[in-house]
């Protein structure tokens, strides 16, 4: 579940630079919306590992 709310708030983060100019102006020499991309795909593989076992055993419900 973390990982869904890495990927959410990451995606609300694209959003939301890509909304407001003056934002993304600010940090642009940061590379947000790449930076931003990055985490949301790293939490995707991640996820995937954990549901395909690969890493550790999914909890059981």
């Amino acid at each position: 579940m973390f990982d869904f709310i890495i990927i959410i708030v990451s995606i609300t983060g694209i959003a939301v630079i890509a909304v407001v100019p003056a934002w993304y102006k600010a940090l642009k020499h940061l590379k947000p919306i790449y930076s931003l991309e990055t985490v949301a795909l790293l939490a995707f593989g991640y996820s995937w590992l954990i549901k395909g076992e690969t890493f550790f055993k999914d909890e059981a419900k």
